[in-house]
């Protein structure tokens, strides 16, 4: 991420922003210009709101997207 211009790239998540930065920079991820969290949404994911919100803020059709999605899930 750190090669990528800030313009291009966006953390899109379910969480909330505060939650979100904190985990961000606690597991040594460069913080995003932009960020779309649970806040900034009327449907979380897996509704669509979410990701075509940020590929609008990028100024980038959905098509022009490359979405990384993933999560950690502890049992």
């Amino acid at each position: 991420l750190e090669a990528l211009p800030a313009s291009r790239w966006i953390v899109v998540t379910s969480a909330t922003e505060k939650i979100a930065l904190s985990r961000l920079d606690h597991g040594g991820v460069p913080l995003p210009a932009q960020l779309v969290s649970a806040e900034h949404v009327t449907h979380g994911k897996p509704h669509p709101e979410p990701n075509l919100k940020g590929a609008a803020l990028l100024g980038f059709a959905p098509a022009d997207c490359l979405v990384r999605a993933g999560s950690l899930s502890f049992r």
